[in-house]
C-alpha cells in the first residue's frame, strides 16, 4: 500500500505535468511564494524507503521589481557582473532561484553566513560570487547551512580562522553532501592515508578540494599509481600526500607521469634516485618542465661560475 507521503507526491506531479495553474490551491499559494519544494521518500527496488531529496520546481510569474532589486542587491554589494546575473536568470526554470526571493532574504543571509564563518567583506563575497547558489539555502532547515557548517568544524575540529579559510579555498563543499559526499571521502582518506584526526584537518584546510574528487575515479587510483610508480611504502606515501594534497587532483596522464619520465631523463635517474627525489622535492610536481628547464639551467650556470 502507499502511504500519504507517497500520494502527496503523485498528486504534485500530477498537477505540475497535467496543468497545475488550473488548481485553485494554486491561485491561493501564487500570492505567497514564488516557488515550490517538494520532499518525499522514494520506494527504492528493495522495497524499503531510502530517504531522497526530490525537488520539484514550478516557474511562478514573480514580480519584476523583486528580480531588479536581487539584481541590485548583487550587484551594488557583492559585486556580480551583468553576465553573471544574466546567467542567474536564465536558469530560472531549473534552480531555486535566488532572484526570486523575498525582498531582504539574501541580505539576511549574507550577514549570517559571514558572521557564521567569521569572514571578511571580501572574502564573503568571493564565496557567493564563486557558489551563488549557496544563497538559495536556509541556514535554519534541517539540511540547511548551519548544521552542515556544524558538520563540517566539528568532523575536522576546525577554529573560527581555519573554518574561513577552507571555505573561502572551496566554498562549493558548503553545497555538497554530507552523508553521501563529504563523510565517506573524509572517512576514506583518514584510513588510507594513515591520517590522525590533526593530519586530517590540516590536509583538508590546506587543499579542501579534494572533497570534489571521487573515491573509485580520481583519489584511489592517483594513490595506487604513485605508489608503484615511486615505489612507496604506506608510510612514505602518506607522509607525501599531506606535503601535498594537491598532487591528488592532477592527471596522471596529462601531468604526473610525463613529467616523472621528463625528470627522470633529464637528470638521470634511475628509478630508486627517482623514488627518492620525490618524496623530497614533491613540489616539482606542481612546476610545468619549462620552468624545471629554466631552474636547472640557472643552477648549472651559478654552480659552473663559481
Amino acid at each position: 500500500m502507499f502511504r500519504l507521503v507517497d500520494i502527496m507526491l503523485m498528486y504534485a506531479l500530477f498537477f505540475a505535468t497535467m496543468g497545475y495553474a488550473f488548481h485553485p490551491y494554486y491561485h491561493h499559494r501564487r500570492r505567497q511564494h514564488h516557488s515550490y519544494r517538494i520532499s518525499s521518500n522514494i520506494l527504492d527496488q528493495q522495497g524499503y524507503y531510502r530517504r531522497q531529496l526530490v525537488q520539484l520546481y514550478i516557474n511562478i510569474p514573480t514580480d519584476p521589481s523583486i528580480i531588479e532589486h536581487n539584481r541590485q542587491y548583487l550587484s551594488d554589494k557583492l559585486g556580480f557582473s551583468e553576465e553573471k546575473l544574466d546567467k542567474i536568470a536564465a536558469s530560472l526554470t531549473f534552480n531555486y532561484n535566488i532572484l526570486t526571493l523575498d525582498i531582504g532574504i539574501l541580505d539576511d543571509r549574507v550577514n549570517w553566513l559571514k558572521n557564521r564563518l567569521g569572514l571578511t567583506e571580501n572574502q564573503v563575497k568571493k564565496i557567493i560570487r564563486l557558489q551563488p547558489d549557496i544563497l538559495s539555502r536556509s541556514s535554519k532547515s534541517d539540511k540547511g547551512l548551519e548544521s552542515k557548517i556544524d558538520w563540517i568544524q566539528e568532523r575536522l575540529v576546525l577554529d573560527q580562522k581555519s573554518l574561513a579559510k577552507m571555505t573561502t579555498k572551496s566554498p562549493n563543499i558548503l553545497t555538497m553532501s554530507i552523508r553521501d559526499n563529504i563523510e565517506p571521502t573524509l572517512d576514506w582518506i583518514q584510513e588510507r592515508v594513515m591520517l590522525d584526526q590533526k593530519g586530517l584537518s590540516k590536509m583538508m584546510t590546506k587543499h579542501p578540494a579534494m572533497l570534489h574528487l571521487s573515491i573509485e575515479d580520481n583519489i584511489e587510483p592517483t594513490l595506487d599509481w604513485l605508489q608503484e610508480r615511486l615505489v612507496l611504502d604506506d608510510t612514505a606515501l602518506s607522509k607525501m600526500i599531506q606535503r601535498m594534497p594537491s598532487i591528488l587532483c592532477y592527471s596522471i596522464t596529462d601531468n604526473i607521469d610525463p613529467k616523472l619520465d621528463w625528470l627522470q631523463d633529464r637528470l638521470k635517474l634511475d628509478d630508486t634516485a627517482l623514488s627518492k627525489l620525490i618524496p623530497r622535492a614533491h613540489t616539482v610536481l606542481s612546476c610545468s618542465t619549462d620552468v624545471l628547464e629554466d631552474k636547472l639551467k640557472w643552477l648549472q650556470q651559478r654552480l659552473f661560475d663559481r
